[in-house]
């Protein structure tokens, strides 16, 4: 990326450094680039551009602009992933506790959200080569066909 943008490491590594800090101020890093207010990304690039005396060998300090929008994108992702990963945790924390308490995570689910739940069972007799799987309601009857 480096080559692309003909900079080398050491102002790379400049770039970043005065620039996150300023990103992490002026801007809300939990929307995308592009909806962020204009005025607040100009304000991050002319703050950085003050010490980056490089920066005028580029256009519009276009690599600003780019560090700007990938910091962003790089802290939307993680948080996403984090926000999967608790979930996930969430839910292995809320498996283990239905498992301690005798109920199942459906069980648990349905009493804790004051819900009504469905739970059906799966016919195992069937051969997972039949052409057709039949899925068996908790009454027994026959509503679900899989083909």
């Amino acid at each position: 990326m480096l080559k692309v943008m003909r900079m080398n490491a050491t102002d790379w590594s400049q770039l970043q450094k005065t620039t996150r800090p300023l990103v992490e101020i002026y801007l809300d890093r939990s929307i995308p680039f592009v909806q962020q207010p204009e005025d607040h990304v100009s304000l991050v690039v002319s703050k950085a551009r003050r010490t980056l005396h490089f920066m005028k060998k580029y256009p519009l300090n276009w690599p600003l602009r780019l560090y700007i929008e990938l910091n962003i994108y790089d802290h939307i992702l993680y948080t996403e992933q984090r926000r999967r990963f608790e979930l996930f945790a969430g839910s292995h924390h809320e498996d283990q506790r239905s498992l301690s308490t005798g109920m199942s995570p459906l069980t648990s689910l349905a009493s804790s959200s004051r819900e009504s739940v469905t739970l059906i069972n799966l016919d195992r007799s069937l051969s997972p080569c039949d052409t057709l799987s039949t899925l068996t309601s908790i009454s027994g009857d026959n509503e679900y066909l899989l083909e």
